[in-house]
């Protein structure tokens, strides 16, 4: 048995992890390493305590010793999915589930009241969906490379030895492409879109001096247009190659903004928060979603743009928690663009599955959709976001 050093070798009297969910994964090291600390008590401090499936609140209950939950057969025995029935609220093992989380979990969100008035008093907040269609180019593209998806998807699964974990990835990488194309055609590697024109060229990458505003930079730039003087804009997107392709647009546009990525140095990004922060000239921030998602205070802000929606609702929650939060005096705005008839509807419907599965958790809010997520079911989403179902 090796002996235990460092964090591990002291005996803490509590141990308090903040941002806890990032250990919801239990074989990562994060988390081995978490639930090996030797403590007397343990807190945990998350607004996500589920990600993506109801596993992951277990990596929770074993880091906060919570017997005999934190044995996972026991775990799985009464949690697993197919014992958790969320279409039906008066299934016993989601009541089990719900009583869990009262024992556990001291929850409090933005709307919940104390004596009949709000714990957070905030202006209100309102989301809305823009849905905008492909121009007849970009509409070539992505039909050709959805054609392809899926004619290798059905291939895969009429075939013997289909084997969905040794695929996994491959597919994983092609709806990776669609959602690009569906932000700019030019994010995918250059040879790629050759390809599907006919067109033979080694070259990977496009050049940005042939830039060509897509139809959702378009709308973007369209909204910004009509904002008014005093309106500030956050502008997530996951990709950083994507918000390069925003400033070029922005420039031309003579849209005033800062940004602020993974790439920059801290001095660099708390310059960029301050600047638009303060400047009144500056009008938007351009953000990375999950660089942008934790730890930062935009209340500047009135107005957020999620450019390409996220397959975890909750890191997009929380990147609009940058703005909508204590400390903001002005109704926020959360606009959503999408391009309809696409792997980006598909995707916002599996968002709203995950979210159903949280409120179900925690009883926040009764649905009639099944939340019933499960990676034994990685089949059948994949047919739900290549319109397959």
């Amino acid at each position: 048995i090796k002996e235990r050093s460092g964090l591990l070798a002291i005996k803490w009297l509590r141990v308090i992890l903040d941002e806890g969910h990032i250990i919801c994964t239990k074989s990562s090291k994060q988390s081995i390493a978490a639930c090996n600390l030797d403590a007397e008590r343990r807190w945990i401090l998350t607004g996500t305590p589920i990600m993506n499936e109801l596993n992951d609140m277990y990596s929770l209950i074993k880091f906060l010793r919570f017997t005999p939950f934190d044995n996972f057969e026991t775990w799985n025995t009464i949690f697993n999915n197919k014992t958790m029935k969320f279409k039906n609220n008066n299934n016993s093992r989601l009541n089990d589930l719900r009583n869990l989380m009262k024992t556990v979990c001291l929850r409090r969100t933005k709307d919940m009241k104390f004596n009949e008035h709000p714990i957070v008093c905030l202006p209100p907040i309102n989301f809305y969906t823009h849905k905008i269609k492909f121009k007849t180019d970009e509409k070539k593209i992505y039909d050709k490379m959805e054609s392809d998806t899926k004619e290798q998807f059905r291939s895969w699964k009429e075939s013997r030895n289909g084997d969905l974990k040794n695929n996994y990835v491959t597919f994983l990488e092609m709806l990776l492409r669609l959602r690009q194309i569906c932000n700019h055609t030019q994010l995918p590697c250059k040879r790629q879109i050759n390809q599907i024109n006919g067109i033979d060229n080694k070259e990977e990458i496009g050049n940005l001096n042939d830039f060509k505003i897509s139809s959702k930079i378009e709308a973007l730039v369209e909204f910004l247009n009509q904002n008014n003087d005093d309106d500030k804009s956050v502008v997530f997107s996951q990709w950083t190659s994507f918000l390069d392709l925003i400033e070029i647009a922005f420039k031309d546009a003579n849209v005033k903004f800062v940004r602020f990525d993974g790439k920059m140095f801290r001095n660099q990004r708390e310059e960029a928060v301050n600047n638009f922060n303060n400047d009144p000239e500056i009008k938007v921030l351009l953000i990375s979603l999950k660089c942008g998602s934790l730890g930062l205070n935009l209340t500047a802000a009135n107005q957020c743009f999620l450019m390409d929606p996220w397959w975890n609702p909750s890191i997009e929650d929380q990147a609009i928690d940058r703005i909508y939060r204590i400390g903001q005096t002005r109704p926020v705005s959360v606009f959503r663009i999408f391009i309809e008839n696409t792997i980006e509807d598909r995707v916002f419907e599996l968002q709203k599955k995950k979210r159903d599965l949280i409120f179900q958790a925690f009883e926040e809010q009764q649905s009639n959709e099944s939340s019933n997520i499960d990676e034994a079911q990685l089949k059948k989403d994949l047919q739900v976001l290549l319109g397959e179902n």
